[in-house]
């Protein structure tokens, strides 16, 4: 479980969060909501940096402004941070402290760390379906840049992305390898992605990309860093080594009981059959595949319709529920109907065994309360906006539309006068 202390850092003046399986981030604009996301998202990237060589990763970011430059950088964060910014990340791996403009990294004392993917999805992904030849963009290391690779990647081995139940349409997209071009068919016609809906623009990142981190990339070996190239050249000389010993023992042969056991009490058999390979293997094992994703999602809601975004929700919550994987998601958003809809899910989670097959819309997207946290922040604080029992209570959101009908009926009294 993941937990962050943030204090006077761009918007945010005092946060205190601890992440769930889902967390839900909401607030007006520029209230710090995506702040707080890149913050999370660059702590976790950091944490797997060190997982790969801590000592040699921890000792550049805390003896360099390597942190905060890649901050500023990849989340486009200059002008955040001041004399008076503090932050506390805890992670399953590793505490990272930053205060009085110095970084200080510590392991945990957990053993449970595993490799994770961790995937932002920004607000401005529909950039990588209007704008045509957008692999030449490259000016910056950024989080839009990342997040191309990230769509590069899902759309050629994705290949195709059935949009049709989430947009209540027969829209489906298609990438033709050969071409390397996108196509879009609204029923039988095709179209370029380019002259697509704003909706469609903004929806097929968002779901190819959270399909390729949830599901595929468990079935392909990620890119390896230089560190884990030389420890896998490192972990091929130890087999070779081991082969050739084991060939000279059986070169020897093995014919009796009482050659069975010099043999297996010979001081090389003990050092073959020690765990040292087995933990060098289990070890690059951990770091050559995903175990799980860490996602993060700004504004899933933009440019749809209500009801797409009600249907949004629950695949979304449906596709982070995994079985096999210990995915978690983070998203933010200022749409009433995402939280609406996410409060059914709730609702469902702790009633759904009652209820008929007639009132399951959402079912999909059930989820136990226990595993969501939904927070507010206004003025640059957060506070939980759940009741006791997990569902959502009477949020800012809900005393938005009362003011505005208060407004409206009372007007209403007048009308016809």
């Amino acid at each position: 479980m993941c937990q962050i202390k943030i204090r006077n850092i761009g918007p945010v003046n005092n946060v205190d969060l601890t992440l769930k399986k889902v967390t839900f981030l909401l607030g007006p604009q520029s209230s710090g909501k995506s702040t707080i996301a890149k913050l999370l998202c660059h702590c976790q990237w950091v944490e797997k940096r060190c997982y790969n060589n801590f000592d040699e990763e921890s000792v550049r970011f805390m003896n360099s402004n390597t942190f905060v430059s890649g901050l500023i950088e990849y989340h486009r964060l200059e002008g955040y941070f001041s004399s008076k910014s503090y932050l506390r990340y805890e992670g399953n791996y590793i505490i990272i402290k930053y205060e009085n403009e110095k970084v200080f990294i510590t392991r945990t004392k957990n053993n449970t760390y595993e490799f994770p993917k961790v995937c932002y999805i920004p607000a401005e992904r529909n950039l990588i379906t209007a704008i045509p030849n957008l692999k030449k963009y490259n000016d910056t290391n950024d989080l839009i840049l990342y997040f191309m690779y990230d769509w590069f990647e899902a759309r050629e081995y994705l290949k195709d992305v059935d949009l049709s139940t989430l947009l209540q349409r027969p829209i489906s997209y298609h990438y033709l390898k050969k071409k390397d071009t996108d196509e879009i068919k609204d029923g039988d016609t095709p179209i370029k992605l380019s002259n697509a809906s704003s909706g469609v623009q903004s929806i097929l990142p968002l779901c190819a990309v959270m399909t390729y981190v949830l599901t595929s990339i468990y079935e392909r070996y990620k890119p390896l860093s230089a560190e884990q190239r030389m420890q896998l050249s490192e972990l091929l000389s130890h087999l070779d080594s081991v082969s050739a010993q084991f060939k000279q023992l059986k070169a020897k042969g093995v014919k009796t009981k009482k050659e069975l056991g010099d043999f297996l009490d010979n001081p090389i058999t003990r050092q073959l059959m020690d765990n040292s390979t087995m933990d060098m293997l289990e070890s690059l094992q951990r770091k050559f595949f995903y175990k799980y994703t860490n996602l993060y999602i700004e504004e899933p809601e933009q440019n749809l319709f209500p009801e797409a975004q009600e249907t949004l929700l629950y695949w979304m919550l449906k596709h982070i529920q995994h079985e096999k994987h210990d995915n978690s998601l983070f998203i933010t958003t200022h749409s009433p109907y995402i939280l609406f809809a996410l409060n059914n899910c709730l609702l469902g989670g702790l009633v759904g065994d009652k209820l008929s097959q007639q009132n399951r819309n959402s079912r999909e997207g059930w989820i136990a309360p226990k595993d969501v946290a939904v927070y507010e922040i206004h003025d640059g604080e957060l506070k939980s906006i759940q009741d006791e029992d997990g569902l959502l209570n009477n949020n800012y959101l809900n005393r938005a539309y009362k003011k505005i009908s208060n407004e409206y009926m009372a007007m209403l009294a007048h009308y016809g006068d």
